[in-house]
């Protein structure tokens, strides 16, 4: 397995995409947004390993948001990838639809309702307006469900749905000697590794080290998102010894 890490100066600092490639397939989880530092970073990681946007065949989204999918239409035009992501995301991820952040009108309705102070809301506002573009190319989404499972590159990733940050947000879980036996360089620990039945759970922003998921402001879909977060908390624990979340924020 290797871990790429990606320039996020638009949200918080720092991405991270997973490498699963056994020499005869190439997943990633996550992609990064369409910015040029990011695109840079992941050619730049894959280039390690031997591999260009062309050579992936699968992607496995975690949500829809820009800095998690962004590239993804980029990599499936090089190459014919499949990209997997939760039904719930599944639109806004190919552009069929717009997110509550990209409607004007639905962003001031539900904002105002939540009370946030004018200032604030015009300022996001502008941000949302002018980073538009990281949403990158028009993508062909593969939905997968809830306990389903996608085989690629020697591993069997299950997917798990955990909304709260994201309506379509889901992990997904894989043997431990699964992905020990990928090639990369950022092993799992001597503990875990090989441990046959233990499980590793890529949960992009549904665990975050040292903060918040960020439950609610950052999918305006969701009516109770709150509740959405604390009904899927004892599924975030389920079966998974390590858990591969997105890397710390810096301190400022």
């Amino acid at each position: 397995m290797r871990r790429i890490r990606l320039d996020n100066a638009e949200f918080e600092g720092e991405n991270v995409v997973y490498v699963l490639d056994d020499g005869d397939e190439t997943a990633l989880v996550d992609v990064g947004a369409a910015s040029e530092s990011v695109r840079s970073d992941l050619r730049a990681g894959l280039a390690e390993l031997g591999v260009g946007f062309a050579d992936v065949d699968t992607v496995l989204l975690t949500h829809w948001h820009y800095d998690h999918c962004g590239l993804a239409g980029e990599i499936q035009a090089a190459g014919g990838a499949t990209v997997y992501a939760h039904e719930a995301d599944a639109g806004l991820i190919a552009g069929e639809r717009r997110s509550a952040f990209d409607d004007p009108d639905r962003r001031t309705e539900r904002l105002t309702e939540w009370g946030m102070p004018a200032a604030k809301r015009e300022a996001l506002a502008a941000f949302v307006d002018d980073h538009m573009d990281l949403a990158g190319e028009p993508v062909e989404v593969t939905t997968v469900a809830d306990g389903e499972t996608v085989s690629v590159a020697g591993v069997d990733l299950t997917a798990l749905h955990l909304p709260g940050h994201a309506a379509g947000l889901v992990a997904y879980c894989a043997p431990h000697d699964q992905l020990a036996a990928t090639r990369g360089d950022d092993t799992l620990s001597t503990e875990t590794a090989g441990a046959g039945p233990l499980q590793a759970a890529f949960v992009g922003d549904a665990i975050l080290p040292r903060y918040t998921p960020n439950v609610g402001g950052a999918d305006l879909r969701l009516s109770e998102p709150l509740a959405d977060y604390v009904d899927s908390l004892p599924v975030r624990g389920r079966g998974a010894g390590r858990r591969l979340p997105r890397p710390p924020r810096p301190d400022p």
